[in-house]
């Protein structure tokens, strides 16, 4: 199969194709990283990853998280429309254990074993998943492809795509 990981799911893909590399197609991490002690942690201060994992972030917050605040203030009818506020609507022990286990998990020294065609996808202005830790990815899995969407956050699929697409596109046709 081919499998796409967005974010903690890029963990999780990452795992998969660690853990069944002959189940694995061609692997694609989006905005994601490789956790441990190497990784950049998300460029939020201390009271904003707490408001974030206890579920009680402000919405403007929320959305900082997923969008540098430019595209935010030009896309301000476009996130009306298109996004849910999740904050108060998912169980604050649920976001608990997902910060948790993002923090425990750990591949990056595992990475050279991924033989499978893999394409690592950033956005240049992303403070959850910063981009720094796509490079390391995209150093350490061999062959792997890297693109970094310039100006785009951790949302970069809603912020651009098109571009994201053709991003696709282009990986299957090459791979």
């Amino acid at each position: 199969i081919d499998i796409l990981g967005l974010s903690l799911g890029g963990f999780i893909a990452q795992e998969f194709a660690l853990t069944y590399p002959d189940k694995v197609d061609r692997l694609i991490l989006v905005v994601s990283g490789c956790g441990g002690e190497e990784s950049k942690p998300p460029q939020l201060s201390p009271e904003a990853f707490r408001s974030m994992v206890y579920g009680n972030a402000s919405k403007d917050l929320f959305l900082s998280t997923l969008f540098p605040k430019e595209w935010i203030n030009e896309n301000t009818n476009y996130i009306e429309k298109n996004f849910v506020f999740p904050m108060g609507k998912i169980p604050a022990q649920n976001l608990l254990l997902q910060s948790q286990a993002a923090g425990n998990w750990e591949a990056c020294d595992r990475l050279s074993n991924i033989t499978n065609p893999t394409l690592i996808v950033s956005g240049t202005e992303d403070i959850t998943a910063p981009p720094a830790n796509s490079v390391m990815m995209a150093e350490r899995i061999p062959g792997a492809w890297l693109v970094q969407i310039i100006g785009g956050g951790h949302g970069l699929i809603f912020q651009y795509p098109n571009e994201f697409s053709e991003v696709l596109g282009t990986f299957f046709s090459a791979s």
